[in-house]
């Protein structure tokens, strides 16, 4: 029977005597594993193969905040030093269905951060995976009151505009209908 084993992982880590062991390699690349066993009547034998390390892909992605109903552009910057990306994995974080493309366009149908997972397969088998956020911001409703008025004497229009979800108003465009330049004050006057 086998009573002792050897083993050199060919990347100058400390050799290891167990029978079945595991060792993780700090570097991509090709190594020679080399076995050597000894039998109970002291004879030995040595068994050598090669191990190919593939490296690691890196996911990550970016993607604006938007406004509801429009598009969210997923900006695919996922990388891997050797060898390609063979599988993309989008989970939009609203239990839709999975997007298998590489830098998908996404409208949400409610407004709300949504936590956006990115998982990736390199051609090897190596998988990785990214998590950020998207916000997707509620439209304000515009809404405003005015009173009439008499030709030659001012109307005056007051603002009743919303918007949900903690956001602020923050611009006013208003066009009065008459040709006359816009006014960007909340609560104008105009003649």
């Amino acid at each position: 029977s086998v009573t002792s084993w050897t083993w050199t992982f060919g990347d100058g880590s400390p050799c290891c005597t167990q029978q079945s062991p595991g060792h993780s390699y700090t570097s991509c690349g090709s190594y020679n594993v080399i076995l050597s066993v000894t039998s109970s009547s002291g004879c030995t034998g040595t068994d050598t193969i090669s191990v190919t390390v593939n490296p690691l892909p890196v996911a990550t992605f970016t993607a604006p905040n938007v406004c509801f109903g429009q598009v969210t552009a997923f900006s695919n910057l996922s990388t891997i030093s050797s060898g390609n990306i063979s599988s993309y994995s989008w989970d939009f974080g609203n239990f839709s269905s999975i997007d298998h493309s590489q830098s998908p366009n996404y409208g949400y149908a409610s407004t709300g951060t949504f936590s956006v997972t990115l998982s990736i397969i390199s051609s090897a088998g190596c998988s990785s995976v990214f998590t950020n956020t998207v916000e997707v911001y509620p439209q304000p409703s515009p809404d405003f009151s005015a009173n009439n008025t008499c030709i030659g004497t001012s109307a005056n229009f007051s603002d009743l505009s919303a918007v949900t979800g903690g956001q602020s108003l923050n611009s006013w465009t208003w066009a009065f209908g008459d040709g006359s330049p816009v006014n960007n004050a909340q609560n104008p006057s105009h003649i």
